[in-house]
């Protein structure tokens, strides 16, 4: 149940707007993960303007690439950067040119040959801008941002042949924000290929974006490369295809430390599409609008827990999604969030928040279930940060299982007037359910600040009453005032205001 407040509708929308136009600042550095199938596309957008396109997808994708770049008012590159020679990563990149769409400084790539008609394309489009990059060559996009190569042709490790084993990789940094890139990059010495990552990992350090090599296949993204990493995000660009991308162990991998977004799956449906993250490079990146603050040291709270079921045949199970905000209601990514189910069952759960702060959190199997499934938070834990739980909306809720859907019902709770109003040191709220259900019922100051939650547990259906003594969470009295007290149950929120005088 969300908290939801009577007072000054406007204040909040003026709120919301605030949050995401004045505390949040312009972003300064783009990254446009292009969604162009099994391949590679990966835009850069400096604060000054310059760009660089890190491949280009497959034969064919050139168009898109083209149109996509006039939608972001690009009409020349200012650097083109090929991993490597594959169709499926320079396959468009000659298209890009021959669309109208010039490098005007370099194209970079890891130098020498390779037989292929796509290859020849790509060489006679870049022409004289075609540049061999060399280990430790830092390419500098203004504004702050510098792009570093950190490895090119196997990084010196001995038996590198393959051609994914001689990608070209990249580190991008800005500010305090840093992301890596590498094509196809090899981290196993099974399949063919030479152990790349393992070698590059300790150069690249802590990154907040990941964007995974070789489209999620088994053969990289190795379990040491990705503790080193330890991103916040991974990106996944894939497609259609039959090579097994993304691996589930692989994806498992980067889950455990990171919230994953991926363009398409494995039949070419699309699940992220286009993916784009913004940064100013100090505070704050968001991905697809999901928002990732940086640095920590702030407070989080549970701005709200909203329940629902799942059945498989006679077995159901409850489902906790717990939101966790920052002081300025913006999403928490990367959150542990911990509790325990009690009612119907007894499991403890600890869960990771996604992008949009949200841990979902599913309870322990029930078959043919009659009663209630509550779930309670015990804790919230991110580095850096603090759990601060007397902002939170709500610590607990729950869901009905079996017999009537109380959600179906038609006849809503009631809040009545408090008695007396005005009070001096207590108060009765009275208020009637029309059926057995979890409620809330807490008192706000004309701030909207949480000032006590007088219920928050299932309630039976009827007539009842509850005193407020005019005491905090904490049990300090409050001074005189207008306060508003709100009654959440049934999908429904009702708020009425009060006035306490000393």
């Amino acid at each position: 149940m969300e908290r939801k407040l009577l007072i000054a509708i406007a204040f909040v929308c003026l709120s919301v707007t605030v949050s995401l136009a004045g505390l949040t600042p312009e972003p300064d550095l783009e990254i446009h993960h292009l969604d162009v199938g099994q391949g590679d596309c990966t835009l850069l957008i400096s604060p000054t303007g310059q760009t660089l396109l890190f491949d280009g997808g497959d034969n064919g994708k050139g168009p898109y690439i083209v149109d996509y770049l006039a939608s972001v008012g690009v009409s020349s590159l200012t650097y083109m950067v090929a991993s490597h020679y594959h169709a499926d990563h320079i396959g468009g990149l000659d298209e890009v040119i021959n669309g109208g769409v010039p490098v005007e400084v370099a194209a970079y790539d890891r130098g020498e040959s390779y037989s292929s008609q796509t290859y020849q394309d790509y060489v006679a489009a870049v022409g004289s801008k075609r540049t061999t990059i060399y280990d430790g060559q830092v390419i500098d996009l203004g504004g702050g941002v510098k792009v570093k190569c950190v490895a090119v042709n196997g990084n010196g490790v001995a038996g590198a042949s393959d051609e994914n084993d001689l990608c070209v990789a990249l580190k991008v940094t800005y500010g305090s924000f840093d992301y890596f890139v590498a094509g196809d990059l090899s981290g196993s010495n099974d399949g063919g290929y030479a152990d790349i990552e393992t070698s590059v990992a300790p150069e690249v350090g802590d990154v907040e974006v990941y964007r995974v090599d070789h489209h999620g296949s088994i053969y990289s993204s190795n379990q040491y490369f990705v503790d080193t990493l330890d991103p916040e995000v991974s990106i996944i660009s894939v497609g259609k295809n039959s090579y097994g991308h993304p691996s589930k162990t692989v994806v498992r991998r980067l889950k455990a430390t990171s919230t994953v977004y991926q363009t398409e799956d494995s039949r070419g449906r699309i699940v992220d599409g286009e993916i784009v993250v913004l940064t100013d490079g100090s505070t704050y990146f968001t991905v697809n609008n999901d928002y990732y603050p940086m640095g920590g040291g702030g407070n989080l709270h549970i701005a709200s827990i909203d329940m629902s079921l799942s059945t498989k045949g006679k077995r159901t199970w409850a489902i906790a999604d717990v939101k966790v905000v920052d002081a300025n209601d913006l999403p928490i990514a990367d959150a542990t969030v911990t509790g325990h189910w009690s009612g119907l069952t007894s499991d403890d759960d600890a869960v990771v928040t996604a992008g949009d702060g949200i841990a979902s959190i599913s309870s322990d199997k029930v078959n043919n279930p009659n009663g209630w499934f509550v779930f309670h938070v015990d804790n919230i834990a991110k580095s850096g940060w603090t759990y601060d739980p007397e902002a939170n909306a709500e610590t607990s809720d729950s869901i009905f299982a079996g017999g009537a859907l109380v959600a179906n019902l038609t006849q809503r709770p009631l809040l009545y007037q408090n008695n007396p109003n005005p009070f001096g040191s207590s108060t009765a709220i009275p208020y009637w359910l029309p059926a057995d259900c979890h409620i809330r019922l807490a008192i706000y100051d004309v701030t909207g600040r949480l000032v006590n939650i007088l219920v928050e547990n299932p309630v039976s259906q009827g007539r009842h009453s509850v005193v407020w003594n005019g005491r905090d969470l904490t049990g300090n009295p409050v001074p005189s005032g207008i306060y508003f007290y709100t009654l959440d149950a049934l999908n429904s929120s009702q708020t009425r205001k009060m006035f306490l005088f000393r």
